[in-house]
């Protein structure tokens, strides 16, 4: 362990050394494994303090980026100037490990707070609000801005570019990234508990609050909610049928809202007007998925006269084969670029589920459309590593090909192969290279075999088929002649009453 860090020696050890010598052990534990590795390892406090009261810059600086205790991150910012508050605000450690105050504070205490709410430098609040130290359930304050809170005191610009900077945080995303369950847990795979689950469904749900306060006029409000909801993938949970309608007639484009650009094709494909429909399908989309056992909420986005709304039913519900046409007929692209972010049209685990995966690749090549086939292959991708065992779409054949057409093929490749196997078999020299070329000749030969039997069961599958399909127009023509039959049963009744 190295001298700084040992409190019994720690400040006698660095009182004796040159300034430089100082910065040098000092910035040392930045790549020192065993010191980031171990949170019980801090250089001590008396030693920090004897530090700063050397009033050298580059000493606060390294002080600043490698300490790891919140009250000594608190001494460093207070004593330093520009460059070390900056620094003591973008590190993880400043935040306390245990606080009992609100966990969107760090070391200040409520007055200091505040002004540094309403004081700091645009570029420290963002060194703070983009701080790593930060998690999901921390920040619930900032979007509700009430009364009690130190938000509510901020220039309404202020406070928007902290949303702007807590949306660009890397660490704050919705800790549930799997498609399935909603608990969340930790490194060694303990559960969360009740009120901890609850506590984070609050705080994901947060800035929904958000939506009453921002304007769809302003692009930077569209674009931090946009955020929010997308790359942090913050919930909507239970919101009233009244709320989600007054929010989406709110959160509706007008032209009126883009003053200097008058073209209205560039809104709609690059502008405003895209951003603010894109903002609509995202959040009908997180409203369906945050709610899915609400069908009444389900059904308001499924049968909306607004398109971009039902974008949010497509992600989320389970397709059909007539529901496929039906949505396709109705949305063409818009709905396969939805279709394409729901994971049910990639499982296939059933027949069932292969056709409708299949047609759902049939509409989607129809489209023509790059940017949907990279999206969906990503998808694809993304699918089967996360579980294979549902989302395996990579086919051990072309579905499109005719299936005597492949056994024939492999009938083929699997007799040259035993052609050019018996050959090298003959010219081997040792024994151990021609048995293992006689093992390599016998799985060719078997997979012939199977091949020849795998033709002769689809043969009969096809038979099968048209001997069902047989049946069916044979049932249509008897159903149809029973109807004539009793049409002119009650003719020849008429004409007989009539007489």
């Amino acid at each position: 362990m190295k001298i700084i860090l040992n409190h019994h020696v720690s400040k006698d050890f660095i009182s004796k050394l040159k300034d430089e010598d100082v910065y040098r052990e000092i910035i040392s534990l930045e790549n020192d494994n065993n010191y980031k590795s171990d949170e019980n390892l801090h250089i001590p406090k008396d030693t920090v303090e004897h530090c700063l009261e050397r009033k050298n810059e580059l000493i606060n600086i390294a002080l600043a980026q490698v300490v790891k205790d919140s009250d000594s991150l608190k001494l460093i910012y207070f004593a330093g100037k520009d460059s070390v508050k900056n620094l003591v605000l973008s590190n993880k450690y400043v935040k306390p490990y245990l606080g009992y105050f609100e966990s969107d504070r760090t070391f200040f205490d409520e007055n200091s707070f505040e002004l540094f709410l309403s004081n700091a430098p645009l570029n420290h609040l963002e060194s703070y609000f983009r701080n790593e130290c930060f998690q999901l359930t921390d920040l619930k304050r900032v979007f509700y801005r009430d009364n009690k809170g130190p938000y509510k005191k901020l220039s309404d610009d202020r406070w928007i570019e902290i949303l702007r900077y807590i949306s660009w945080n890397k660490n704050i995303k919705s800790e549930v990234d799997s498609l399935f369950g909603s608990i969340k847990f930790d490194k060694f795979g303990n559960a969360e508990d009740g009120w901890s689950w609850y506590e984070r469904g609050k705080a994901e749900d947060a800035p929904w609050a958000l939506l009453n306060h921002l304007s769809p006029s302003n692009e930077t409000h569209v674009a931090i909610l946009t955020n929010l909801y997308e790359r942090i993938a913050y919930k909507v949970i239970n919101p009233s049928t009244e709320s989600i309608i007054s929010i989406f007639n709110k959160w509706k484009y007008k032209p009126e809202y883009d003053k200097d650009e008058k073209d209205n094709e560039y809104n709609e494909y690059f502008g405003l007007e895209k951003s603010i429909n894109n903002l609509r399908e995202l959040l009908s989309f997180k409203i369906c998925e945050d709610n899915e056992r609400n069908e009444g909420i389900w059904n308001y986005f499924r049968t909306n006269e607004d398109k971009h709304l039902r974008y949010g039913y497509y992600r989320v519900y389970d397709p059909s084969l007539e529901s496929i046409k039906l949505h396709y007929d109705k949305d063409k692209d818009l709905f396969i670029e939805a279709a394409i972010e729901n994971h049910k049209f990639y499982l296939r685990r059933n027949e069932n589920e292969n056709e409708i995966a299949d047609l759902f690749i049939e509409y989607k090549d129809k489209a023509n459309n790059e940017w949907l086939d990279r999206n969906y292959n990503y998808k694809k991708t993304t699918l089967r590593q996360e579980a294979p065992n549902l989302f395996d779409t990579e086919d051990s054949y072309n579905r499109k090909l005719d299936e005597g057409e492949l056994i024939k093929e492999i009938d083929k490749n699997s007799r040259l192969v035993e052609t050019v196997l018996f050959s090298k078999i003959k010219d081997a020299t040792e024994q151990p290279e021609k048995e293992n070329l006689k093992v390599k000749y016998w799985v060719a030969k078997q997979i012939r075999l199977n091949a020849e039997l795998q033709d002769k069961i689809l043969e009969r599958i096809r038979n099968l088929r048209n001997l069902e399909q047989l049946i069916k127009e044979q049932s249509a023509q008897i159903k149809n002649f029973k109807g004539w039959i009793i049409v002119g049963f009650i003719a020849v009744v008429v004409l007989t009453v009539l007489k």
